[in-house]
C-alpha cells in the first residue's frame, strides 16, 4: 500500500508520534553530486519495507527530543517546481544552544537526513569566530538581525585593543577597504554598530550607501533592531582624526581614543531613522548606547569576503 494520506505511526523511544506517508517521502535532491538524483531517508527505507506491518507502530530506540526536529523538518520546507528547498520556517523553529544542535545532527544523520544535517552544520558556524564581542548566541542574532546571506565570511581587520583606539589605526587598518561590519561595544555593555558596503578613508568625504545600515544588538530595551538609512542621505562620514562614523549627524561617531575619551556620540536619527523615536529626542540619542556620549570598551571591523 502507497497511499500519500497514510498516516504512520512511530514509536521513537517511548514518544509516540504520527505522520503522513507524503511528509516523509519527499523527493529531495542529494546535496553532493553523485550518480544519484535522490538518497532514502531511514523513515522512507524502513515503511518502504516488505517486512514492516504499517498497521503498528514502528520502533525506534532512539531520542524522541530530536526526532520532533526530523519529522517537523519534513512538515515545514516547501520545494518548488525545480526542487529548490525552503527551509526557512523550520530554521525558525531550531534552538540556538549547540548542545540542541549537536543532538539534532546526531539524530539526522541517523536517519540519513542529508539536508538536515546541513542546516545543522551551517547552524553552528560562528560566523563571527574571531570576535571578542560577539559570544556564538550573539554571533547568530547579529547574522539573523541583518539578514545577511548564510554562509556569508567575514575577516577580521581591525580590533582596537589589539590594533589601537587612536583613529589613526583605524584609519591604516580599514581604509579602502569596502563592505565593512563594525561592532561596537561600550563601557556599560551596550552592543551596536553598522554596515557600509562604501570604503573608508581620512579625505573628509561624506559618502552616500543606500544599502548601509546600523543596528543595536545588546540595549537597555533588549529589542535588537536594524535601522535601516533614508533614501539618498549621508551614510559614512570618513574624517581625519575620528574613528567610524555613521549619518551625517552623527548618528553614530568615534572619536580617537573613545576607550578613555568620553566624546563619542550617537544622535540617531539624521541618516538612520529609528521606527519611534524622533531625531534630537533624548530616546533617541540615549537609544544605541544608553547615553548620548559614551566610553567604549571595544572595536571590531570585519570585511565580507
Amino acid at each position: 500500500m502507497n497511499d500519500i494520506n497514510q498516516i504512520i505511526k512511530f514509536d521513537v523511544g517511548g514518544g509516540k508520534f504520527s505522520t503522513y506517508r507524503s511528509t516523509i517521502c519527499k523527493k529531495l535532491r542529494k546535496i553532493a553530486p553523485s550518480t544519484d538524483y535522490y538518497r532514502f531517508n531511514l523513515l522512507e527505507e524502513t515503511i518502504s519495507s516488505p517486512n514492516i506491518n504499517l498497521n503498528e507502530e514502528i520502533f525506534f530506540d532512539r531520542n524522541p527530543h530530536y526526532f520532533n526536529f526530523i519529522l517537523d523538518f519534513y512538515r515545514l520546507i516547501k520545494i518548488d517546481e525545480n526542487g529548490n528547498i525552503n527551509s526557512n520556517d523550520f530554521k525558525e523553529r531550531l534552538p540556538y544552544e549547540d548542545y540542541e544542535l549537536l543532538g539534532i545532527k546526531k539524530e539526522a544523520e541517523f536517519f540519513k537526513v542529508d539536508h538536515l544535517v546541513e542546516i545543522i552544520n551551517v547552524e553552528l558556524k560562528n560566523e563571527f569566530e574571531d570576535s571578542l564581542i560577539l559570544n556564538k548566541n550573539l554571533s547568530k542574532k547579529l547574522n539573523k538581525l541583518c539578514e545577511f546571506p548564510e554562509r556569508t565570511d567575514w575577516e577580521l581587520i581591525y580590533r582596537a585593543s589589539r590594533d589601537g583606539f587612536n583613529s589613526d589605526d583605524f584609519h591604516f587598518k580599514c581604509d579602502n577597504v569596502s563592505r565593512t561590519l563594525t561592532i561596537i561595544q561600550t563601557k556599560d555593555n551596550y552592543i551596536f554598530g553598522g554596515y557600509t558596503e562604501q570604503t573608508w578613508s581620512q579625505n573628509g568625504e561624506m559618502k552616500k550607501d543606500n544599502d548601509a545600515f546600523i543596528f543595536s544588538l545588546v540595549n537597555k530595551e533588549k529589542n535588537p533592531i536594524k535601522i535601516p538609512i533614508k533614501n539618498n542621505t549621508i551614510a559614512i562620514c570618513c574624517y581625519k582624526g575620528f574613528g567610524p562614523t555613521f549619518g551625517g549627524g552623527h548618528d553614530i561617531s568615534l572619536v580617537s581614543n573613545s576607550n578613555v575619551i568620553p566624546k563619542s556620540y550617537s544622535n540617531l536619527g539624521c541618516s538612520f531613522k529609528h521606527a519611534k523615536y524622533e531625531y534630537f529626542s533624548d530616546q533617541a540619542q540615549n537609544f544605541l548606547a544608553g547615553s548620548f556620549r559614551f566610553l567604549v570598551s571595544e572595536i571590531e571591523v570585519f570585511a565580507k569576503i
